[in-house]
């Protein structure tokens, strides 16, 4: 479980800095990849009043479900509506598919004097179409994160040090690799898409 630490741990405690204060707020999380369980879970021991999260495969969102989300959409369907039955708005998002529908749908969700934190766009996309008037008009904060700062890594490590056992962390890292099988992780990496392999190093 440290192998996260430096990662996804640290990138989304950076990324709940920059969204303030969680508890009692609705979060609606974009993918739910590493980054997005991770947020899932430390939006829940912040006490967010509803997690939301969103992916397209419906086996990530079941994983998102133990990961603390009391709620999950496939990002394809009209999840909108969904929720108890009416549209809500969520005054913090975590973005972390870095897709630019996501981006763009997600945003429009935004409540007013919200924040969304953008972390998952570290690859070239197409230009996103963002409607400014609602930006202004309803007070929205934008903000994006690459990685983290020394704190976050200390709030990641302690996270890790009392939650590592309240969330199936372990169970989703896969460590069948030795260090003299780093092509063979690789390779197993980008065929199965796992949420992360680890490589074991012997001492």
């Amino acid at each position: 479980m440290a192998s996260i630490v430096n990662c996804s741990v640290a990138t989304i405690a950076g990324a709940l800095r920059l969204a303030g204060e969680v508890a009692g707020k609705n979060v609606l999380i974009s993918g739910a990849g590493m980054l997005g369980l991770v947020a899932c879970a430390m939006c829940q021991t912040a006490g967010a009043t509803n997690i939301i999260a969103l992916d397209i495969d419906l086996t990530r969102l079941a994983l998102a479900r133990q990961f603390g989300a009391n709620a999950v959409f496939d990002a394809l369907d009209s999840w909108q509506m969904k929720l108890k039955g009416e549209r809500i708005t969520y005054e913090i998002i975590i973005e972390t598919s870095g897709m630019a529908d996501a981006m763009e749908q997600t945003l429009a969700e935004l409540a007013i004097g919200g924040t969304a934190v953008w972390v998952g766009a570290v690859m070239p996309h197409r230009p996103l179409q963002i409607d400014a008037e609602k930006v202004v008009r309803r007070l929205h904060t934008l903000k994006g994160l690459h990685n983290y700062n020394l704190e976050d890594l200390k709030t990641a490590i302690s996270f890790i040090e009392q939650h590592h056992q309240h969330y199936p962390f372990a169970e989703n890292i896969l460590d069948h690799f030795g260090l003299n099988e780093v092509q063979e992780a690789f390779a197993f990496a980008a065929d199965t898409q796992p949420l992360r392999v680890a490589i074991t190093v012997s001492t």
